[in-house]
């Protein structure tokens, strides 16, 4: 057996004694009075030394769910064991009813610095050199750099369209040069200003830059292709090239054709350029990192999609990707290129989704509040929402499950867990069926389970026609952080258009 084998199973072993251990002990605590579970409500269960131990009175037609998150380190996959041992009554209730958030929403945006550093000259460069990084070495490698000169093809009111040296203008879509400018000056570049802010005009040429190039379709020696990037460097006056151009650009893949999808490309990747443009000047001015994390420098570009009516192609397969597999998806990745994720469109659904949920409890003024704030990651959003993280996570994760808080009145969201999109039905290319769900049968072994940090998985629990007591232990490492959610379901739980959650095949 391989040593990752022998480890796994010893953390299984491991996991499986807490429960025992749990267990027994837990029948010798002093009884207490056991608490009346309410259909549709959520409640928080009690976990010690990474378990939780509480009795269930589970009937013919019970069905309960268990929402297992946990807020331990995004890189490490936990092992999770599950046992169920009957019981002659219901003595051990840890638990606790979930009240609403209290919300505040933003109303008001944040202040933000001026952006531009010096009066702009309206010179304009018929060519200039971008460096890009094209092959799979280490970004502080030269060596694995590409020098572009780019050709000026087109200009507008607020950009500029430059094209690959290396390619003519009759390789591109027709029209793609113009389409750009048009997009940008009266769509793309008016509403980011009004919802996030603007860019900083780092090469004092008073104008942004958009770089179309054949080598987006051959990155990383060839073996990735993307429709585009913005790098946070280039925004940094004191990053030489060929790691930082000091320039305010955008890169789009040449081959990119006119239509929706270029609309939702260029408001996605310009989004990071003004969040960029904002953290650097409070770098210069702070002398202090602020670059925001990927996992949350990545959501704010996916909701302002939405803020710029956008369609879903740059979203509809993650999302798809996240419900498939939640636990394999974690929300919290500060570096997606140094954790193997940069291309995992399961987390960057999760970020969406997670975001989106914030932005629709909290109002649109969220995401500039995020954008120009000195803070970064989870300290970000804790200060711009007044709430703790773990709280944020638990409630986006009850708004997954299809679950109300309370009924519809007083609810933070209504049936379905979000407001902006539902997690059932056509969204894009892509037929959403809700977050997945395991099956578990309590009078048979309990399926082998694990999770990611900072993800969560889903259980539905039933008797399968042997109702009874049970004790349940749920337990992983400590450092998995457990965070559980327990919800007696209705007797009969569609989701608001009357179909039943996505079940994980097991």
């Amino acid at each position: 057996m391989h040593q990752r084998g022998i480890m796994i199973a010893l953390m299984i072993l491991g996991s499986f004694a807490v429960c025992w251990i749990q267990l027994h002990r837990a029948q010798a605590t002093t009884p207490t009075a056991p608490t009346t579970l309410d259909a549709g409500i959520p409640y928080a269960v009690v976990t010690e030394n990474g378990a939780a131990t509480f009795d269930l009175e589970i009937g013919n037609s019970d069905r309960y769910l268990l929402i297992i998150g946990s807020l331990g380190a995004s890189d490490v996959e936990f092992p999770l064991s599950l046992n169920a041992q009957p019981i002659a009554a219901v003595t051990k209730q840890p638990i606790k009813r979930i009240a609403p958030l209290a919300v505040r929403p933003i109303t008001t945006p944040a202040a933000s610095l001026p952006l531009t550093d010096t009066t702009p000259s309206q010179h304009t460069r018929a060519s200039r050199d971008f460096s890009i990084h094209v092959t799979d070495g280490a970004l502080d490698d030269p060596r694995s750099y590409h020098k572009v000169r780019g050709r000026l093809i087109a200009e507008g009111r607020h950009v500029r369209v430059y094209l690959d040296g290396d390619q003519t203008e009759r390789e591109l879509y027709p029209g793609i040069a113009a389409e750009l400018i048009r997009l940008f000056d009266d769509e793309v570049y008016p509403t980011s200003l009004q919802h996030c802010g603007d860019y900083c005009d780092v090469d004092g040429d008073g104008k942004f830059a958009i770089l179309l190039s054949h080598w987006l379709g051959k990155l990383q020696g060839g073996e990735t292709s993307v429709g585009g990037f913005v790098r946070g460097s280039d925004f940094r006056k004191t990053i030489a090239p060929p790691f930082g151009n000091q320039a305010d650009v955008l890169y789009l893949n040449s081959n990119i054709a006119a239509g929706p999808r270029l609309k939702t490309l260029l408001s996605h990747e310009y989004t990071h350029a003004v969040l960029f443009s904002a953290r650097r000047r409070l770098a210069d001015s702070m002398a202090v990192d602020t670059d925001e994390e990927d996992w949350l420098n990545e959501a704010i570009a996916h909701v302002a999609e939405n803020m710029h009516s956008s369609d879903w192609s740059n979203l509809d397969h993650r999302i798809d990707a996240f419900l498939q597999n939640p636990a394999a998806c974690p929300l919290v990745v500060a570096d997606y290129y140094r954790a193997g994720r940069w291309r995992d469109h399961g987390c960057r659904g999760a970020t969406y989704l997670f975001l989106r949920w914030c932005t629709d409890t909290y109002g649109d003024q969220l995401i500039r509040r995020l954008i120009h704030s000195r803070q970064r990651g989870r300290m970000n959003l804790q200060q711009a929402t007044g709430q703790r993280f773990e709280d944020l996570f638990r409630h986006w994760t009850i708004a997954l499950s299809g679950t109300p808080i309370g009924d519809t009145t007083t609810a933070i969201q209504p049936p379905g867990g979000l407001q902006y999109l539902s997690l059932y039905g056509r969204i894009g290319e892509h037929d959403l069926q809700g977050i997945a769900r395991d099956e578990w049968s309590i009078n048979s072994p309990a399926p082998s389970l694990s999770l990611n940090g900072t993800a969560s998985r889903f259980v539905e629990i039933s008797a399968a026609d042997s109702p009874g007591i049970v004790r349940l232990c749920v337990s992983s490492q400590s450092s998995a952080q457990l965070q559980i959610t327990l919800i007696k379901l209705p007797s009969a739980a569609p989701d608001q258009n009357g179909r039943q959650p996505h079940l994980a095949a097991r």
